[in-house]
């Protein structure tokens, strides 16, 4: 069952800071971390139901582990067949 992925705008915002502050020290760095982060959840475009833990956070969302220290939240419609990917941080920092 195929699934679209679509973002938040504070997703996206949140992984442009993440971004940034990296391109601060190290532009080629920081690009390679914005690919991993943005092309994370592709896999949930064959197969949503590709298993990720659950979020101990924020209720009826799910993980995924990028490098160690990086998280992409996201949450699942089956009806609509979407995986919304609602926040994008860094291990450390406050989560959602």
């Amino acid at each position: 069952m195929p699934c679209h992925v679509t973002w938040r705008p504070h997703a996206l915002e949140q992984l442009a800071e993440l971004v940034e502050r990296i391109a601060a020290h190290d532009f080629a760095a920081a690009r390679r971390l914005h690919d991993d982060l943005w092309q994370a959840p592709d896999p949930l475009t064959k197969d949503p139901m590709v298993v990720h833990k659950p979020s101990p956070f924020v209720e009826g969302q799910r993980e995924i582990v990028v490098r160690p220290a990086y998280i992409v939240l996201y949450e699942l419609d089956e009806v609509t067949k979407t995986a919304t990917v609602t926040a994008v941080y860094h291990a450390r920092q406050q989560r959602p």
